[in-house]
């Protein structure tokens, strides 16, 4: 049965490398069999000049993701204030907190001061220029999309904790990590990078649960009361 009071639980470590490990898989497979970025630009090019019913897949995928996992945990939200649950509140609201600070804020300063050309930009002959505030031509450098769903997935695998549903987030990481390559809006290390904030905002999150929250305990899921 469970206590009153929850202790602290460890990092679920392994649900976490789960969701990660189909997107650094198939990141590593784009450089051994295609190359570096130069060349994985060209050939996206080539394939969805090719492939127009795909490339209107990958874009929709792309842009949708992200916006259904705000959508569910605004749901949360919703329900925790209406049911007056404060812990799931707080880890709701940590949750879009770690959003911002992470996946908006934090890629945000990066994409401004590193200034890299997206691929199409580089395919047009675009060269680095830091600190372009207004030109998103030259914010490629990490990828927001991939930042904002590593850790939205990551978040959501460590409390339900279940590996067949960590593995299927996970593909679905892939799935939009690929997308914004075939889409020629990131490099490959823009979407690792993203990759990595991401999980670093899920860390975050866990910490800050575990130390606010002495009634919230991942291994138990919120979203089941």
């Amino acid at each position: 049965m469970r206590s009153a009071v929850a202790t602290p639980s460890s990092f679920p470590r392994a649900h976490q490398l789960i969701c990660l490990a189909p997107l650094a898989v198939t990141i590593g497979l784009l450089y051994v069999f295609i190359g570096a970025d130069d060349a994985v630009t060209v050939t996206f090019m080539r394939i969805g000049a090719e492939h127009p019913a795909l490339t209107a897949v990958m874009r929709e995928l792309s842009r949708w993701v992200p916006y259904l996992f705000y959508a569910a945990y605004g749901i949360v939200a919703l329900r925790a204030a209406l049911t007056k649950n404060k812990p799931l509140l707080r880890f709701a609201l940590v949750f879009f907190l770690a959003q911002a600070c992470f996946a908006f804020l934090l890629v945000r300063v990066i994409k401004i001061s590193a200034g890299l050309p997206r691929p199409y930009a580089v395919l047009n002959g675009a060269e680095a220029a830091p600190f372009s505030f207004m030109d998103t031509d030259q914010h490629s450098f990490p990828s927001g999309h991939t930042a904002a769903v590593a850790l939205a997935v990551s978040c959501t695998a460590s409390v339900f904790r279940k590996y067949a549903l960590s593995l299927l987030l996970g593909l679905l990481l892939a799935l939009v990590g690929f997308s914004r390559i075939y889409l020629l809006m990131h490099h490959l290390s823009d979407v690792a990078v993203g990759m990595c904030i991401g999980a670093a905002g899920n860390i975050f999150i866990h910490s800050l649960c575990n130390r606010s929250m002495s009634s919230f305990n991942p291994q138990s899921p919120p979203f089941a009361r």
